[in-house]
């Protein structure tokens, strides 16, 4: 499982702590992301919807609710239907490499 972070702080022991980005705060990233990216293409939450096969309520949920947890094949539709890839939707969520979750620890 990947971590999320948003940064790195420095303690007096000279050892990283990292500030692990909370679920809450990773569906906020996401979903205006995709917001930014919908309306960008001119395109209405419906019409996104009917493009990827789902309800306008789910897209309005993955935009809007800090709750959001899109699965990948979700964002793989949505990604397809926006013209996007599936990195371009996470770009800003910051993530650790699983070979660095020790440092964490």
């Amino acid at each position: 499982m990947l971590e999320l972070y948003t940064g790195v702080e420095w303690s007096q022991a000279g050892k990283a702590a990292f500030h692990v980005m909370r679920p809450k705060k990773v569906a906020t990233v996401v979903g205006s992301i995709l917001r930014k990216v919908r309306t960008e293409k001119r395109l209405t939450m419906q019409q996104v919807a009917d493009l990827c096969g789902m309800k306008m309520l789910a897209v309005y949920r993955l935009e809007t609710s800090p709750k959001a947890n899109p699965q990948l094949a979700t964002l793989q539709k949505l990604a397809g239907a926006l013209g996007v890839t599936v990195a371009e939707l996470v770009k800003d969520v910051p993530v650790i490499p699983p070979q660095d979750t020790a440092a964490v620890n």
